[in-house]
């Protein structure tokens, strides 16, 4: 299943998976929605914006929207979880700052696990129901699982620093000149061990990741400057506009300038919101 079409284009959905066997998140990606998940049994390594980390059971991972991330397996690869997805039209103005905040701890093992699972299973129900307040039943028990996680938020340690201190490099070198063998020499790699191990870890190869991070430097200064395409393109480490256009459409389905109008002026931009492919939902 796509989250794509699992997600209502405004509003929540929750869903349980169990896998009784090993799967691997075939490559990074990111979309417009906020995904929170819970794994209930089993062992998983997940890759969130630069960091690495080893998720067991009981262990919250909270996502952002439009945030780099992929999962991989750990052990036999069977697991269980729940995962809740909610767009930003579900959230009150009033309350986005926080609901930013609690998802800037992307992973962290909840002291009140109880509580939280509970939560997660509540909202399970409410999916179910045929009430005419169905909606709001279900805006009210996300909202009352935000609080059972604002109660314990507590980063988990990075299993592997490789792709932290890899990836934080290649932030702080977007608008230079970036090449495999002159990274692979600053992490004193061979080149093709370095290629190799990135690939094991990102799940994509060096070239490819290093393009959609410069992508979605583009789309930041897209939101917050009034910068041409063409200044965006050279800040971002493209030398030609036109390719980083070309880059753009592809990883989020839509022109810079219509992303830009869909920022600005979400109703006039509805048609064309960036919201990146994503893998099947079932496989995480």
């Amino acid at each position: 299943m796509n989250t794509q079409n699992f997600l209502p284009e405004h509003g929540i959905s929750i869903e349980y998976i169990h896998r009784r066997t090993a799967w691997n998140m075939s490559a990074l990606h990111c979309h417009d929605h906020y995904e929170a998940y819970y794994l209930l049994e089993g062992t998983r390594t997940y890759f969130i914006g630069n960091r690495q980390y080893s998720v067991q059971a009981g262990d919250v991972v909270l996502i952002s929207k439009r945030v780099l991330h992929k999962t991989t397996v750990q052990d036999t690869g069977a697991h269980s979880r729940i995962t809740l997805y909610f767009t930003d039209d579900y959230i009150p103005d009033c309350l986005q700052k926080q609901v930013t905040k609690l998802f800037s701890f992307c992973v962290f093992t909840p002291e009140n696990k109880e509580e939280v699972k509970q939560r997660f299973f509540d909202l399970l129900d409410a999916q179910k129901t045929e009430e005419n307040f169905k909606d709001a039943w279900m805006k009210c028990r996300m909202f009352e699982l935000f609080v059972s996680l604002n109660k314990s938020v507590e980063t988990k340690k990075v299993a592997d620093d490789f792709m932290t201190r890899t990836a934080t490099y290649l932030k702080q070198h977007l608008s230079e000149p970036v090449t495999l063998p002159a990274v692979a020499e600053h992490f004193s790699f061979s080149i093709s061990h370095f290629s190799r191990k990135f690939k094991e870890e990102a799940g994509v190869g060096f070239q490819e990741y290093l393009t959609i991070l410069r992508t979605q430097l583009g789309a930041k200064l897209l939101e917050e400057t009034d910068l041409t395409v063409t200044e965006i393109a050279g800040k971002c480490g493209f030398e030609d506009s036109n390719y980083f256009s070309t880059v753009f459409r592809r990883i989020y389905k839509t022109s810079p300038r219509t992303y830009r109008q869909s920022i600005l002026n979400p109703k006039a931009g509805k048609e064309t919101s960036p919201n990146t492919s994503s893998p099947d939902s079932k496989s995480r």
